[in-house]
Formats: C-alpha cells, structure tokens, sequence
C-alpha cells in the first residue's frame, strides 16, 4: 500500500488534466478565415498566424451544461461582466464568465450564448467580434470549434442549453408532446393547435429575451415547473388560472418549451 498509493495519485495528477485541457480554435461560419483571438487588448475577429497563442482557447467544463473559455496565451476568460466582452481575470461564480456551447441542427457549428445573459451570444456581424443579441440564423453567431491537434472542424463537448429556443435539450416528463409556446402577461399565450382539457408543463428553463425592465429573473422563471389546463381556445386561449406576470420594457413575448399532455 505505501508504494501503490503514491503512484496511483501520480497518476490522477498526470491524467486528469489531460482530459480536461482540450483547446481549441474558434473558426467563424461566415467569414471562415476569421478566429477569436487575443493578439491585441481587446478581443477581436480576423485572420490569425500559424501556432498563434492568442487564437487558442482552453474549454473548461463549469456548471449546469455550462463552459468558461480561457485563452492559452493570457491565461484569461472571456466574460462580459462590465457589459462588453473581455478577456480579463474573472471570480468564482461569475456567470458572466460562464457560457453555452449551443449546437446549431445540421451542423457541427455552435452559437456561444453567455449564462448571465442569455439573450446575448459571441458574433461578428457588424464587423467587429461582440457579445449581444442575434437571430438565430446568423451565421456570424456560428463557430466551429477546431481541436488545434486536428485539422477538421469537430462538434464541441456541448451540453444543450435549457432555454426557450432549444427543445431540442429537453425530454418528456408525461409522456406528453414537446413544444414551443410565446406567453406575456399574466393571460396572453399563442401556441399550436391548442386543445379544450390538454395540460401544459413549462420546463423550469432559461429565457432569452432583453431583460431591460423584466418583472421576473429570467434564468428561473416562475412559471416553470407548473402544470396548467387549456380551458378555452376560442376567441383566445385560456388557462384555468392566471400565468404569474411576464413582461419587460417592451412589452414583449417570451418563448418557453414546454410539453402537452
């Protein structure tokens, strides 16, 4: 025992930060010959050199299908605690420094969408890299992550975001149907082929939406993990009690996945 211990933690110290030390380049879908890199303060969208540093990030699994992204070359995360996005040094617990690796179907693409706010993913659209809101079609939103010790883009260790626009990263708890619904307010919902006596589950999920003036946490609504009955579809649908209240300065809709059943 005294000799065999001493070796099999030897070991736990050599292997476990192998596994866990993939890096990669992020390659962008619509402009293929730019890459997230650091090579000046602030992070940036363009063409990078042959065994750049600064182009090479570290993946690190955090919390809730979540991932931080460290760069090789400065040893910092990507984060967007002050509002625009950084590569700086981060505290435990920031979610601002915490991301989703979602997988764009039909491809081995992925959007980066931060946790603190889900609303805003990584992009390049108006020509310089930054964090805010997208459509889902944007290919300037899509990355391919690039395992620097290959030479095709692979699919990420992605864990599916829980979120309104994503049902695919969920799975039936009734036996019922998986669905999208738009609600707002405490009465407004817009679903398909609504059905007198169906009950609605909402999933306990995150909503991506502008959270400017919102009347609920967006990253744990309350509406979720409830169970409401379909009492009306005509002249509008109608639950058999009010939804907690859901709006924001905008008074817009906000998208759920639920499941009927």
């Amino acid at each position: 025992m005294r000799t065999i211990l001493p070796f099999v933690v030897l070991l736990m110290l050599i292997c476990v930060p192998a596994m866990a030390q993939e890096t990669y380049q992020f390659q962008n879908r619509w402009k293929s010959t730019e890459f997230i890199h650091v090579e000046q303060p602030q992070p940036a969208s363009g063409t990078i050199a042959p065994g750049w540093l600064s182009a090479q990030w570290i993946v690190e699994p955090s919390e809730a299908g979540y991932y931080k992204i460290r760069n090789k070359w400065r040893n910092q995360y990507l984060h967007i605690q002050n509002g625009t996005l950084d590569c700086g040094d981060i505290q435990p617990g920031w979610w601002s420094a915490q991301w989703a690796l979602e997988p764009v179907a039909g491809t081995t693409h992925v959007r980066i969408r931060n946790r603190w706010k889900p609303e805003v993913a990584i992009h390049n659209q108006s020509g310089l890299l930054e964090a805010g809101p997208i459509d889902l079609g944007w290919w300037s939103a899509q990355w391919a992550m690039i395992n620097i010790n290959g030479s095709q883009p692979i699919a990420a260790p992605v864990v599916a975001a829980r979120n309104g626009g994503n049902p695919s990263a969920f799975t039936p708890e009734h036996n019922g149907t998986i669905t999208q619904i738009i609600v707002r307010y405490t009465d407004q919902i817009s679903m398909s082929d609504p059905a007198i006596g169906a009950r609605v589950y909402f999933f306990p999920q995150e909503v991506i939406t502008d959270t400017e003036g919102i009347s609920f946490d967006p990253k744990n609504p309350p509406i979720g993990g409830q169970v409401f009955k379909i009492i009306e579809t005509s002249p509008e649908i109608k639950f058999d009690r009010p939804m907690p209240m859901m709006r924001n300065r905008n008074n817009e809709s906000f998208q759920f996945v639920v499941e009927i059943f």
